[in-house]
């Protein structure tokens, strides 16, 4: 018994076409079988052939960061969020790449976030742990509280310098001459060694002119 095939092709074939292919006994009856057809390059949207052939989106495939790493030459924005770690966050030097900068999130209690707000400028940040100038005015909404003199180091220093030319009350001080301070519009000191010089400084200090009397 011989089988016979014959494959209809449709008069206007594209990928998504299928053959048809006709197939009985000669003499005997005919079935229809529709099968995918095999044969040919398949579609991928608007490019026709297989998709390593195709060396353009090849060389744009191989040109994607791996899961791994990957170096990227522009900026990049993250839509849903970034969530990185901060021991592999690390942020480099334009110039000198081995200048890096890290941050370290461990003194924050478990469970909480914190959030740090930039201010509306640009400047420098000032740490703890370093010697800093101040350029610009701070003003501190409770009072400082001053490290405990001792045989090391004062609690406050006032450099010498020349008094201001239009001082404010509760400005403070000093020169050569003393310690000065502007209160309620009058330059009072300067504060030295010497009773008759203490009595300047007015009724707060009258406690003390009475001891240095003594």
């Amino acid at each position: 018994m011989a089988i016979q095939y014959e494959q209809l092709t449709p008069s206007a074939p594209d990928a998504t076409d299928c053959r048809m292919v006709r197939r009985g006994a000669d003499p005997g009856p005919y079935s229809m079988e529709l099968v995918e057809d095999t044969v040919g390059a398949a579609s991928w949207g608007g490019i026709t052939g297989n998709l390593s052939d195709q060396t353009d989106l090849q060389d744009a495939l191989d040109a994607k960061a791996g899961l791994s790493g990957g170096t990227f030459t522009g900026s990049v924005d993250v839509a849903a969020g970034l969530v990185v770690s901060d021991a592999t966050f690390q942020i480099k030097d334009d110039a000198d790449p081995t200048k890096i900068a890290t941050f370290q999130l461990s003194s924050i209690s478990a469970g909480q976030t914190r959030t740090l707000t930039v201010p509306d400028g640009s400047g420098t940040l000032a740490l703890l742990g370093q010697t800093q100038t101040f350029s610009g005015q701070k003003t501190f909404s409770t009072p400082p509280v001053m490290a405990t003199p001792t045989t090391l180091i004062a609690s406050t220093r006032l450099p010498h310098g020349v008094a201001p030319s239009a001082p404010t009350n509760g400005d403070v001080w000093t020169t050569t001459s003393g310690l000065y301070v502007q209160i309620n519009g009058a330059t009072v000191g300067p504060l030295v060694s010497g009773d008759t010089q203490v009595t300047k400084w007015g009724p707060i200090m009258a406690a003390q002119q009475n001891l240095m009397r003594v």
